[in-house]
Formats: C-alpha cells, structure tokens, sequence
C-alpha cells in the first residue's frame, strides 16, 4: 500500500521572518484552514478566530515588513494584513478581508456554510 503525502507549504517562506518560525507558521496554517468565521452564528457555537498574529523576529527593517505584507496577501488573496506593535515587538495580524467574503457569498456560497472542504490526506488503494 501506498499513501501520498503532500505537505503544506504556503507559509514556509515566512520563516525566517519570524520570531518563533515553528509556533507562527503553524498559528497561519490553522487560521487558513479553519476559514472565515460564518456570520451566521445559529447554533452558538464558537467559529475560527477573527484574526491571527505573526510576531516578527527583532531588528526587522521596514523593507523587511513589506516582503512579510506581500507574502501573507499571495499566501490568500482574501487575506487582509496589518502592522502591530506589542510589548516592544511588532507582529503582523492577518484577518479575513470583509469584500473577498461578499464577493463569495454572491457567487452562490450560502448553502455550504461558506466553507471549503479541506483533504489533509489522500489515501489510494491499488490492486493487492
């Protein structure tokens, strides 16, 4: 048997952008995969997070920032991107830009619940 394993690496050029590389990729991965929070909020129940944070390593200049801007908006392009400061480091939040999910909603997303399916993995069973 066979399995095929692709790994995820939308975020890997972040890395040596980042203060704590394994635990900030890891915090995007999550908030991509878990999608834009549903505005809906019938049953109550608590969605994705509104926002992530990536904290940047110390000493990054400001062309440095702009690289980290532009490599979160290609990562998803209904990423929205802005500057922090935070106990004397400074993060960039990522949150869910508003018009990407208007713009879904009028294509006809409302039935599925607004979120994409997401295969971790691909299992292919050929003849044993």
């Amino acid at each position: 048997r066979w399995v095929t394993i692709s790994p995820d690496d939308t975020f890997l050029a972040l890395a040596p952008y980042a203060a704590d590389p394994a635990g900030a990729l890891v915090c995007l991965a999550r908030f991509l995969h878990a999608g834009p929070p549903d505005d809906s909020g019938a049953d109550g129940a608590p969605g994705p997070a509104p926002s992530a944070s990536f904290q940047l390593r110390d000493g990054l200049s400001k062309d440095g920032r702009r690289s980290v801007h532009g490599i979160l908006q290609g990562a998803c392009r209904r990423f929205e991107t802005f500057t922090a400061s935070e106990g004397g480091g400074t993060s960039i939040g990522v949150r869910w830009s508003r018009r990407g999910g208007r713009r879904r909603r009028a294509n006809g997303g409302g039935n599925g619940g607004g979120r994409a399916a997401v295969v971790m993995c691909v299992v292919e069973k050929r003849g044993v």
